[in-house]
């Protein structure tokens, strides 16, 4: 886990609260798994949001990559079809 990267999305979890509705979200993937390089990817899935709302999840995607300059893959965590989620449930980091 890149605790760096960790704690820039916990000082921003206000903001995303704030600005884009989002309560709660993890990381997963190669940040959890402590296999992540510098040219990897931060994926990030969103637990708990106000409104499901697909503008603003690309709004917030493009806000984080801005902010932590790493491109961020990102979706509704109950938008994960069933058998990845099972792969990925014993990843997820809560920020």
């Amino acid at each position: 886990m890149n605790k760096e990267i960790i704690e820039k999305l916990r000082e921003l979890k206000p903001v995303l609260k704030e600005k884009f509705g989002i309560e709660e979200f993890a990381v997963f993937g190669s940040m959890a798994r402590d296999d992540y390089k510098e040219s990897s990817d931060i994926d990030i899935a969103i637990i708990k949001a106000r409104k499901k709302d697909y503008f603003k999840m690309i709004d917030t995607k493009y806000f984080l990559e801005e902010k932590l300059n790493k491109k961020i893959d990102m979706g509704y965590y109950d938008s994960i079809r069933p058998i990845i989620r099972k792969r990925i449930e014993k990843d997820l980091i809560y920020v």
